[in-house]
């Protein structure tokens, strides 16, 4: 239950990190699909964008969490 209350408290920005992870993973899966048409640079760098977008916003989403965000 205080678990429930932590993310309702926290939903603007928890919604942001949310909202960053979907966008990262749509990028990854889009590129992913269409790497032949692509230069292996772009997609390796594209793919590396979304890997580090999606570890910083995992650790952010949970460092918000466990820490607080108290607006």
């Amino acid at each position: 239950m205080d678990f429930w209350i932590m993310i309702q408290e926290r939903f603007v920005i928890l919604a942001v990190f949310t909202a960053v992870i979907l966008v990262s993973l749509f990028l990854w899966f889009s590129v992913w699909k269409n790497r032949a048409d692509l230069s292996k640079s772009l997609v390796a760098v594209v793919i590396g964008l979304c890997v580090l977008m999606l570890i910083l916003a995992l650790m952010a989403f949970i460092f918000t969490i466990s820490f607080g965000y108290n607006a």
